[in-house]
């Protein structure tokens, strides 16, 4: 346990607070927002970033979230040296403290809503609901995705591909990938409406159907719409081939 007065020296120590780092997934108007604090970015075109907070619950100090900040990183460089302690070492730190203490859930929705509202979905009709992604405890969970075996989990769940819906900084769906960029299409509008509809602007991810490919956080659009250019011109390679035969 730690003294509340002694809280502006605590967290200028980066050995008594290492372990209590952790990380969150930020959107584009959060960041705007907070000048000032620490972030890396995840996807700049996208518009997400990580941000880095001090779980103060962790120490025993419960209340606001302790912030990190660029000067933060400062202080806690001039007991490292300039070059021992950079923002990607705190990453790694965050990231890691994620996922000892955060952990990750991936439980089909019917059994997520099951265990929120106590009312069972049939069988049949849950085969066609999406997984839902997210931390142990529900809180920033959608950075689940970048957690150790999480990427290798779902390509197993969803041997044809799948996609993510961003459903918030707390969780995101995964579902499997659609065939056709019409069906894609249906889906970011989905996302769009939900998020202006139902979702807090701090909450939202972003306004796009993701994918994740070797820790990468793409646009679903962009590379199905490569996939299908690719598809196209292997097809049209075997056709001329058979004309030449």
């Amino acid at each position: 346990m730690f003294d509340h007065a002694n809280l502006s020296n605590l967290v200028c120590d980066y050995d008594s607070v290492k372990d209590y780092i952790h990380s969150a997934l930020a959107n584009q108007e959060f960041v705007d927002e907070h000048k000032g604090e620490l972030f890396t970015e995840v996807n700049k075109e996208l518009g997400i970033y990580r941000r880095f907070y001090i779980d103060m619950e962790e120490l025993g100090l419960p209340g606001a979230q302790g912030r990190i900040f660029e000067n933060t990183l400062y202080n806690w460089k001039k007991s490292f040296g300039p070059s021992e302690l950079t923002v990607k070492n705190v990453e790694a730190t965050a990231l890691t403290n994620d996922e000892n203490s955060r952990g990750v859930d991936f439980i089909p929705l019917p059994d997520m809503m099951a265990q929120m509202t106590g009312m069972s979905i049939d069988d049949e009709e849950a085969a066609v609901y999406p997984y839902v992604l997210t931390s142990s405890n529900r809180e920033y969970g959608a950075n689940a995705m970048f957690m150790p075996g999480v990427e290798e989990t779902l390509k197993e769940h969803f041997p044809d591909g799948y996609v993510i819906l961003p459903s918030s900084i707390h969780e995101v769906l995964v579902l499997n990938k659609p065939e056709t960029m019409e069906e894609l299409q249906s889906l970011n509008e989905i996302v769009r409406s939900i998020n202006q509809a139902e979702v807090e602007p701090r909450d939202r991810l972003c306004d796009h159907v993701l994918m994740l490919k070797d820790g990468k956080l793409l646009q679903a659009w962009k590379e199905m719409a490569k996939e299908k250019t690719h598809e196209a011109k292997n097809e049209q390679s075997r056709r001329n081939s058979g004309r030449n035969m």
